[in-house]
């Protein structure tokens, strides 16, 4: 891939009127987080293999995850309607 910068934050803008928020989503929680989610399956695995599509299932949204970390910066969406405003890009 030619683009070597990684996103490392969500940032969702919310305009209402005259209010303005910016609500920054750190995606390397959400990957730390789903990393240990996965470890405690593979732990519970050893247990009961009802698991089994759990651990699939996270191993799925990982990869995901990583993809969309490797994109870099791109906007997901901009909405505006009337003085409304919702804006949803990759940092």
């Amino acid at each position: 891939m030619w683009n070597k910068y990684q996103s490392h934050f969500v940032l969702v803008k919310v305009r209402h009127g005259v209010w303005k928020f910016i609500f920054p989503v750190p995606l390397f929680i959400f990957d730390d987080l789903l990393k240990s989610v996965l470890d405690l399956v593979v732990l519970g695995e050893c247990f009961t293999s009802r698991l089994k599509l759990l651990r699939m299932s996270i191993s799925m949204v990982l990869q995901l995850l990583y993809e969309i970390r490797q994109l870099g910066r791109w906007q997901m969406a901009d909405i505006t309607f009337c003085k409304n405003q919702i804006s949803i890009s990759f940092y």
